[in-house]
């Protein structure tokens, strides 16, 4: 296919990086090379946060009829791709958060049905910020389940009082996940 877009020629053009002439026989693996590594350059600056269906034009998400729509808020991406195999295999559609302000972000535009919420982050708290958002206009009823790693005496009592539905600990157990899911979500359908 390159040989047909470029000329017959030994040199095709030069070199991005030094502007050196670049050799007929480097032009693929160079394009491929280039498209790859700002792929991932891209991927690694700007990870994607939804990662189901999204409407054109940046309008609010909507998750598919007899689909809930949950926000998974939680900095390690290990986590975040286990909860998120979890979730789409159970068919939900699913917003990913990473930080507090990304999630605020997310609030403005999408109306989740459920926020899983890791306590453990590094800008703010998982208890802050679930104060934060069951304050915000419409959010007070959204279930919220805290998923931590803090199991000590008096740790689910905390996230309770911090405003909290339910308690999910760390490591995560994922048929305990998915139940906790499906109670909570039918508990708000009912609500």
């Amino acid at each position: 296919m390159v040989e047909r877009l470029l000329p017959k020629q030994d040199i095709v053009g030069s070199s991005p990086i030094t502007r050196s002439p670049l050799p007929r026989e480097n032009v693929e693996a160079k394009i491929l090379d280039i498209f790859v590594g700002e792929f991932a350059r891209l991927l690694s600056c700007h990870p994607p946060k939804v990662v189901c269906k999204i409407q054109a034009g940046g309008t609010p998400l909507m998750s598919e009829p007899g689909k809930s729509l949950i926000l998974y808020v939680e900095d390690n991406p290990e986590n975040r791709m286990l909860v998120r195999r979890v979730l789409l295999a159970e068919q939900y559609s699913l917003i990913e958060a990473s930080s507090a302000q990304e999630t605020f972000e997310i609030l403005k535009t999408n109306r989740p049905n459920l926020i899983l919420m890791d306590i453990n982050m590094p800008d703010m708290d998982g208890y802050t910020l679930t104060a934060q958002i069951k304050a915000m206009n419409g959010f007070d009823k959204v279930p919220i389940l805290a998923i931590t790693a803090n199991v000590m005496r008096g740790d689910r009592e905390k996230t309770i009082q911090a405003g909290c539905d339910g308690y999910i600990q760390k490591p995560i157990d994922i048929d305990q996940l998915v139940r906790e899911v499906e109670k909570f979500l039918a508990r708000r359908a009912h609500a």
